[in-house]
């Protein structure tokens, strides 16, 4: 194949040889030569180092042992306390908020706004669409789910912001002022003549970041963040770290049409979240979660623990209480053949969305996987001190195919 505007209007010798020959030569050729005229590659990345480690970043959901009344927030004067935190210590312990919607303390009766003389009550209950009758089953890609699904990893990354109106539309009706705790007006709520909801900052250039279910939780003015939620302590990136508690009947180990919570199968408690008060959800910096940021444990410090397996070894019961959401980061020397990749995918495609829970970092993922299907072929089997046959490398590179597959799925639910 030949340039064509190379050929007819190029000096080159070449060009004209391959010109000539082409009308005045009516041969049938013994030989054919082939010329490049030019060609384009994608060069790799550029590095000093003397190999690139490829790498992603997925949300993570690991498994804690810790029900969330070890470390829940007690009001002062409540006369009550959490088991590993007596004090409200975000100091020393992790402190889980539950948030509002105005971001006032929960039972305080506000004397202003379309709420005054009501007292405010908690905002976290994840409404995923559920199964309501005998009929219906369960679809977490639908559209509620997916938007619910979004907005959770969008606040984990510091993406979920408050939309700002520059200006009050003429007619607008105002709603509310979102005050910091303590302090002055950040935005102020209008409802425009359309019934469209603006939101119109006192300061420009301010960012608000919300939660999954749209709670203002802090701000950034430009030079640090500031708390939107009694008793929270604002994040140091703006992201947002969620304490997941699921349903009571929840057990990822069991496969049920009608859904982990529903109002046919399992009627009662929902999917509910807390807020990890001054903790960043960004864990990207360390290559495993264990012994780093809410999973820290020391005589001085009480953090989450991590559970290896769904149910307690000896009494089989369900001993996994929650799950945080962090993300990390997750890189291998090599990729996995083909077919391998394909066989891991097709295992855990047969895995609900939420069933992306808990997935934790590659070595949390191995340990409960073990634990949870001893039997598999993956699983090496202990005589003694040896572990015969030691697939060690082959669980790593197992647990890293699943992350990958499921931070393809997360990607696909954020807007591009």
């Amino acid at each position: 194949m030949v340039d064509l505007n190379w050929l007819k209007n190029s000096n080159d010798p070449d060009a004209a040889a391959l010109l000539d020959a082409q009308n005045a030569n009516t041969s049938v050729p013994w030989r054919m030569f082939y010329r490049v005229t030019d060609s384009e590659r994608f060069l790799p990345p550029i590095s000093n180092a003397s190999t690139v480690v490829p790498q992603i970043t997925p949300v993570f959901a690991v498994p804690v042992l810790n029900p969330a009344s070890d470390f829940l927030f007690q009001p002062p004067g409540s006369n009550s306390s959490s088991p590993l935190n007596p004090q409200n210590d975000v100091e020393a312990n992790i402190v889980l908020i539950t948030p509002t919607a105005s971001g006032l303390r929960i039972g305080t009766v506000p004397t202003t706004g379309s709420s005054q003389g009501l007292p405010v009550l908690p905002n976290n209950i994840i409404p995923f669409d559920i199964a309501k009758n005998v009929a219906s089953l369960v679809n977490w890609g639908d559209t509620t789910n997916s938007r619910l699904l979004t907005a959770l990893m969008l606040s984990v990354t510091r993406q979920n912001t408050v939309a700002m109106a520059p200006i009050i539309t003429p007619g607008s009706t105002k709603v509310t002022n979102v005050v910091e705790p303590g302090g002055s007006t950040v935005y102020t709520v209008y409802l425009d003549p359309n019934g469209l909801t603006l939101n119109v900052p006192v300061s420009p250039g301010l960012v608000v970041y919300q939660d999954v279910n749209g709670n203002p939780i802090q701000y950034y003015d430009g030079k640090i963040y500031h708390t939107l939620q009694a008793d929270y302590i604002p994040t140091v990136d703006g992201t947002i770290t969620y304490y997941i508690q699921p349903p009571s009947t929840y057990d990822q180990t069991v496969f049920s049409l009608t859904g982990d919570d529903d109002m046919y199968g399992s009627p009662g408690d929902q999917w509910r979240y807390y807020l990890v008060s001054g903790i960043s959800s960004s864990m990207t910096a360390s290559e495993s979660v264990k012994g780093a940021g809410p999973f820290l444990k020391s005589q001085d410090y009480a953090g989450f623990t991590i559970a290896s397996t769904m149910h307690d070894q000896t009494t089989g019961t369900r001993q996994v209480q929650g799950y945080v959401l962090v993300q990390s980061v997750m890189q291998w020397p090599n990729l996995n053949v083909s077919a391998e990749i394909f066989a891991d995918v097709q295992v855990y495609k047969s895995l609900s969305m939420l069933d992306t829970f808990p997935i934790g970092d590659p070595e949390t993922l191995v340990a409960f996987l073990k634990a949870q299907y001893p039997g598999a072929s993956f699983v090496g089997k202990t005589v003694g001190t040896t572990t015969i046959p030691d697939n060690t490398q082959i669980e790593l590179v197992f647990a890293k195919n699943i992350v990958t597959f499921f931070n393809t799925v997360q990607q696909g639910l954020l807007p591009q």
